[in-house]
């Protein structure tokens, strides 16, 4: 990057694409939130991703060679809503020679917890009567005693019968994310469900995630970067179990 771009305050755009019915764009100055719009399309919401990032552009009076730093979900989610903010994010990179941060699709929306939950089980819908799930522990910030706190994972993100993620969700915590579309009824009545608006995840925070990734060093070059799937697509299957 350019030490030009650097000095004058970093443009950056983020880009959310990892469910199949809901998608957003974010546009941030440095740690300052520009503008985050909802995908338009809800049925198909990746179609509307490049017009959106087009107008979002205009309205900021930025071009697309101005920005800084791309940031985009990774996954795990939908394969096709993966696969096409990683391809669009990718592309945006290569035209703005800009760095490409990734970042985990669970880890946007662990950070939408409220400020007194202490444990999280969050879960996106893996299809197939699965869930990718992962268990989330709050934990104080680097530095002094007055560091915000942060979300740390209980391990790698895995893959799970719905059934048996809701029957091994913590009682003592906080449970939320885009699977609790299907599987909220299956969930066991003690445990507390945070609201729907939290369910999400938001390129705000992919946004912030992303720039402090930028921040903690050097990122892999852009073409080498892949989605996190954790398993092939059917049709993958499909295409091994003829071969």
């Amino acid at each position: 990057m350019e030490s030009g771009k650097v000095s004058r305050g970093l443009k950056v755009l983020a880009i959310e694409t990892s469910t199949t019915s809901r998608g957003e764009v974010a546009f941030a100055l440095d740690d300052t939130l520009v503008a985050s719009v909802v995908l338009s399309d809800q049925i198909k919401p990746t179609a509307s991703l490049v017009p959106t990032i087009r107008e979002l552009c205009h309205a900021a009076g930025w071009s697309v060679r101005e920005l800084d730093l791309i940031c985009v979900d990774i996954g795990p989610g939908s394969y096709t809503g993966v696969r096409v903010g990683l391809t669009c994010a990718k592309m945006l990179a290569y035209a703005a020679d800009a760095p490409l941060a990734t970042v985990g699709s669970l880890d946007v929306v662990a950070r939408n917890a409220p400020s007194e939950a202490q444990l999280l089980d969050v879960a996106f819908d893996a299809a197939r009567g699965q869930v990718f799930a992962a268990r989330y522990c709050r934990e104080a910030g680097e530095g002094s005693s007055t560091d915000a706190p942060d979300w740390v994972a209980d391990g790698p993100v895995h893959i799970v019968q719905a059934d048996e993620w809701a029957a091994a969700c913590d009682r003592s915590g906080l449970v939320l994310g885009p699977a609790l579309v299907k599987y909220r009824t299956i969930l066991p009545p003690e445990l507390r469900v945070a609201d729907p608006d939290l369910w999400w995840p938001r390129a705000a925070t992919v946004a912030a995630l992303g720039l402090a990734r930028f921040r903690a060093g050097p990122l892999p070059p852009f073409w080498t970067l892949e989605p996190v799937y954790l398993r092939p697509s059917a049709a993958e299957e499909k295409r091994e179990g003829t071969s």
